[in-house]
Parts: C-alpha cells; structure tokens; sequence
C-alpha cells in the first residue's frame, strides 16, 4: 500500500489504516490478524498467512482497493523468477512462450514477462522469462 500520487486526499499512512481498519473485519477473511510492515520503499506491506494465503491477499487486496481507492495505491507483490527458455523454433512468438508456461504454471499468461527471442549459439533460439 502506498499513499496516492495526485490523490484529491492528502493522507498519511496510519489515516489509510485506520480508515481500512474501520471498513473492513479481518473476521470475513478467516483472519485474526494480519502482520504490517514497512517495506524498502517506505511502503507499508500486510503479510496475511492461514491455509490460502495466495486467495485470502487476493479478496483482502480487493477489499482494501475498495475501502481506500482512492487514498492509496492497492497492490498484491507476487513471487516471481528469472529464467532461460532455449531451443525455440524461429517461428515461435512470445505470445506463445507465455501462453505455454502460463498453462503449465496455473496462472494468467499477462503474468508473464517474456523477452525477445533471440538466436542461441547452439541454435534456436531463446529468451528471458
């Protein structure tokens, strides 16, 4: 969460939380309580755990988006890496690149970030995922 650039509101952080802490019940979302820090950025971070966590954030995400919208910037961080594709076909896309490992990974193909396809050495060619 961070405070809106160009928000018709100026708020600070502990205002956004007490106005998120008064429009929603941690209770809807099966929690007792969620951990907030601060991040690198000065951002603040809401840690949620229980069973689902990926789902719980998701719904939790929403809430707030619709609590605070308008004073804060609402954003799920999700755990992503970097890695190598090689030994593609010249007539392969990038779209398709995505499209493969979105459905091999259980989620959305704008998930991805695919580079340029570029020649290998070895032949084919390859990009960064």
């Amino acid at each position: 969460m961070t405070t809106a650039e160009g928000a018709t509101i100026d708020a600070k952080y502990s205002e956004v939380l007490a106005k998120a802490r008064s429009s929603i019940s941690l209770r809807e979302f099966g929690l007792e309580s969620v951990k907030i820090r601060t991040s690198m950025t000065g951002s603040k971070l809401m840690e949620v755990g229980g069973t689902t966590p990926e789902e719980t954030a998701d719904r939790l995400a929403a809430a707030l988006v619709e609590a605070v919208g308008s004073w804060a910037d609402i954003t799920r961080p999700t755990k992503m890496a970097v890695l190598r594709i090689t030994g593609l076909d010249d007539t392969v896309t990038t779209e398709e690149v995505a499209a493969q490992l979105a459905s091999v990974g259980g989620c959305p193909p704008s998930s991805m970030r695919v580079g340029n396809i570029r020649p290998s050495f070895w032949g084919g060619g390859s990009a960064l995922v």
